[in-house]
């Protein structure tokens, strides 16, 4: 991952979807890609509870991209279940 300071705060999310899509590939999930990964119910289900674990672990930067992942997860899925 490159540095952290260069990187804007959209960069930061669509790394961290990737990186949620390649665990996602090890737990027996081969179609979760940085796309899916916040439309899919249960692929969303399983980044949420990803996100929510590293919350405190990188940083403030890194935190404001982890919980706008986490309102944007919110929203999409409350809006479907509507």
């Amino acid at each position: 991952m490159p540095r952290v300071s260069t990187m804007s705060k959209e960069e930061i999310k669509q790394h961290l979807k990737i990186t949620g899509a390649k665990n996602l590939h090890e737990y027996g999930y081969p179609e979760a890609n940085s796309e899916n990964i916040m439309e899919d119910y249960v692929y969303a289900m399983f980044f949420q509870a990803m996100i929510k674990e590293n919350i405190g672990q990188a940083g403030a930067s890194v935190d404001d991209a982890l919980n706008e992942l986490l309102e944007e997860i919110k929203e999409k899925h409350e809006k479907k279940e509507e």
